[in-house]
């Protein structure tokens, strides 16, 4: 059995989530699938890029913030309505990857080599520990593996960006000479958690032989 989740960062706790509950609970009756929204946030997402492309980043911010805020839609409504799948488990955070990496990309693409460099790295390590995730939290030789970082290290509970690094980047975008900064803050972050996970997963996975 997992243990209590302390990993949600105050902006999911205190702003998304509620939102999104409360919303949920509005089109309870409407007859739309979680799958429908996670693709509707996939879709305003590449549109907000678009925005920020052509630097009007008020209404990039304003989309990509509805685009994430559908992203907690999704799962209220699939827990409201008790339709929960491992095929929306596994659709959902690979929407999330794709939409912050379009978001990412069009922000920094025409800012300098580092900005660049530090965005490519940022897409590659958010893409692997969340799939790493995904893997590990499957039922992998009959059980699931808790990597949550706030979990296994309870003093860490608090050290936690979460729905925080779409927040910075949306500053980011709007004030650029906090971009680098604000940058080098996200990849730190996701070098954490992605060499953190590696560590669990690899003393945590039980070290079973395959079967053919």
């Amino acid at each position: 059995m997992l243990k209590k989740t302390f990993g949600s960062d105050v902006f999911s706790r205190r702003i998304y989530r509620p939102i999104a509950d409360i919303a949920a609970k509005k089109i309870i009756n409407i007859n739309i699938t979680p799958n429908q929204i996670t693709f509707a946030s996939l879709i305003i997402g590449i549109i907000s890029a678009l925005f920020f492309y052509f630097k009007d980043n008020l209404v990039g911010v304003i989309l990509f913030q509805f685009s994430i805020f559908l992203d907690y839609l999704d799962g209220s409504v699939a827990r409201i309505k008790n339709i929960k799948t491992s095929r929306g488990a596994f659709f959902d955070p690979i929407v999330d990857r794709l939409r912050e990496g379009i978001v990412y990309l069009s922000i920094c693409w025409l800012e300098n080599e580092i900005i660049l460099l530090l965005m490519y790295i940022h897409i590659i390590f958010s893409f692997v520990y969340y799939q790493l995730k995904f893997i590990l939290y499957s039922y992998i030789c009959g059980e699931k593996i808790d990597i949550n970082i706030q979990n296994n290290f309870p003093q860490l509970r608090y050290v936690n960006l979460g729905a925080g690094k779409e927040i910075l980047l949306c500053i980011g975008a709007i004030y650029r000479q906090w971009l680098l900064p604000i940058m080098w803050i996200i990849v730190i972050y996701d070098s954490v958690v992605l060499f953190g996970r590696l560590y669990l997963g690899y003393t945590k996975l039980p070290n079973k032989p395959l079967l053919d």
